[in-house]
């Protein structure tokens, strides 16, 4: 479809993954189905991937998202989120927790689902303050969410 004399027939406009919106379009000719990228929505992003604590043997504490991973330029990285961290002297606990959400802007965060749905309901530039527990100690932040970084 790059010469404007091309003549197709464009049969949805779906979203696409990741926000994306895409046109799906048939060739009359040829009655190929195609796709071609038409616009993308912004998306709220803190940085961090976040699994449930259920996943993980963390002692005194019940509740909250374990943070597994920071994007090193998100605004998680800003205000010192730390994501998870090989432990190698135990068999057992493979892994270093440093971080637990608790809870976004007051109300807390049960599991990955909350959070998630939590982020994705703002909007980029929102401030909103998280309740973590670091290394055992409560510790609030204040972070800007940016915006999702495209996947192209």
């Amino acid at each position: 479809m790059d010469d404007e004399s091309d003549v197709c027939f464009v049969l949805e406009r779906v979203l696409g993954e990741n926000g994306f919106v895409v046109d799906v379009y048939e060739d009359p000719f040829s009655h190929f189905k195609q796709t071609q990228f038409v616009e993308s929505f912004v998306h709220p992003w803190l940085g961090v991937d976040v699994t449930d604590l259920s996943n993980f043997v963390v002692v005194n504490h019940h509740y909250g998202v374990v943070v597994q991973d920071v994007d090193p330029d998100g605004p998680a990285a800003k205000i010192g989120i730390e994501g998870l961290e090989p432990n190698l002297s135990s068999i057992n606990d493979p892994f270093i927790v440093h971080d637990i959400i608790t809870a976004i802007n007051g109300p807390p965060m049960k599991n990955s689902g909350d959070f998630y749905n939590y982020i994705h309901n703002k909007s980029v530039g929102d401030k909103v303050v998280l309740t973590t527990m670091h290394d055992g100690v409560t510790r609030n932040f204040t972070a800007t969410l940016g915006e999702m970084p495209s996947p192209f």
